[in-house]
């Protein structure tokens, strides 16, 4: 966030692009599970579908006040394996 709202803001940045991975370590697991395996107690904020994911991390963006000079935020998954990048989900702010 830090970096996000410094970029909007002095440099004017106006289009944030989110990019999640396959085989990913946080895909298919439970916070609680993480936390067993780490010890932390933290929020890991797991992976179950990289579409829901990436709309709930791209609503969690729009949201945030010091972040309303970001347009455009394009959430997309790499293949690790193909090496291809898709598109999965896309928000733009309402003109005002």
């Amino acid at each position: 966030m830090r970096s996000l709202t410094l970029s909007s803001h002095l440099l004017g940045v106006e289009v944030v692009v989110i990019v999640q991975h396959t085989k990913c370590g946080l895909a298919g697991v439970t916070d609680e599970e993480l936390r067993d395996l780490t010890g932390a107690e933290i929020a890991f904020y797991p992976i179950h579908d990289h579409a829901s994911t990436l709309g709930e991390d791209i609503e969690r963006l729009a949201v945030n006040s010091s972040l309303a000079s970001i347009k455009t935020i394009g959430g997309f998954v790499y293949d690790v394996e193909t090496g291809r990048v898709e598109e999965l989900v896309r928000w733009a702010r309402e003109h005002e």
